[in-house]
């Protein structure tokens, strides 16, 4: 279910947002805390932020996919242009739509720990109107 679906009413819509959590244990109170959330307040969806720095990556990936399918909330997935290739992202991507996640937030991203300035990575998205594009193209079927 796409998010914008859930504008479509009359009533306001709540969503809210994780961080990937670092740890096993973590990740299940993160789950409890979703489910929590989904029995009080009916969250008309969760976005996921994602792992840039890397360590946290798959964390992202299977918190996503698990409020998703076990919990039956519409998410979001965050994809950022940093530390990644076009190639890494496209395989990011297409795990993401295999699992049913059709929400995706493009982001540039921040650069990585203390650095001031942003740098693609070589083959990378320089900006995140360019990984919506190719986004936009997939979508189409380009």
């Amino acid at each position: 279910m796409r998010i914008g679906e859930a504008y479509e009413g009359e009533r306001p819509v709540f969503s809210f947002e994780f961080f990937p959590p670092k740890t096993d244990k973590g990740a299940e109170n993160l789950m409890r805390s979703a489910a929590d959330l989904k029995a009080a307040v009916q969250p008309d969806f969760i976005s996921v932020t994602y792992g840039a720095g890397g360590t946290t990556r798959d964390r992202s990936f299977e918190v996503v996919t698990r409020i998703h399918k076990e919990l039956g909330i519409r998410t979001m997935a965050h994809q950022t242009c940093v530390a990644a290739t076009r190639n890494q992202i496209a395989s990011n991507i297409t795990r993401l739509f295999q699992a049913g996640i059709l929400n995706i937030l493009a982001l540039r991203g921040d650069p990585p720990g203390d650095d001031d300035a942003f740098e693609p990575p070589e083959k990378g998205y320089s900006h995140a109107s360019d990984l919506i594009l190719w986004l936009r193209d997939r979508k189409s079927g380009g």
